[in-house]
């Protein structure tokens, strides 16, 4: 009988700081006017870079944004089974609130990136320079709440009592 190795489940939360990072990269590398970035990945590939990783990382963060919304309503209605620790804590409703305007934001900006890029054909400066930008904010928002989370998994105020 063969067994096959489980390799370690990559989830979400794993990925996104990993995602976050790369955006930063990425943004990083494209304001900074990089010379080869362009000619070594090609126009359309560039393009399509631009958009697809905020893109992702801004529909990964709303889908945590409203997991946590959900865990929350369920507790509310006596489901206390799915909560987290620190799913209450002040700092943690308002990461996740500042996460999700900022990251319907980003994603607003790449569907609308999208649409005026290839289905409108307009012309001028490409919106997607916009949508780089406001995702490499998300992804700086998000790093700084991986940070604040593995410093304070229940909240600053438990690790002050603690103290």
């Amino acid at each position: 009988m063969v067994e096959h190795s489980r390799g370690l489940p990559v989830t979400r939360r794993a990925l996104e700081p990993l995602l976050a990072i790369v955006v930063v990269g990425f943004a990083g590398l494209y304001f900074l006017e990089v010379p080869v970035l362009l000619p070594a990945l090609g126009s359309l590939l560039f393009e399509l870079l631009i958009l697809l990783l905020p893109g992702l990382l801004a529909a990964s963060v709303l889908l945590g944004v409203g997991s946590h919304a959900w865990r929350l309503v369920s507790t509310y209605f006596g489901d206390t089974e799915r909560t987290k620790p620190g799913d209450t804590a002040i700092t943690h409703l308002l990461f996740s609130v500042a996460l999700g305007v900022v990251a319907a934001n980003t994603l607003w900006w790449v569907v609308g990136s999208v649409y005026v890029m290839y289905i409108a054909r307009v012309g001028g400066i490409p919106p997607s320079i916009v949508a780089l930008f406001v995702g490499a904010v998300l992804a700086v928002v998000v790093l700084c709440r991986v940070a604040f989370v593995r410093l304070f998994p229940a909240g600053p105020l438990e690790w002050f009592r603690g103290r």
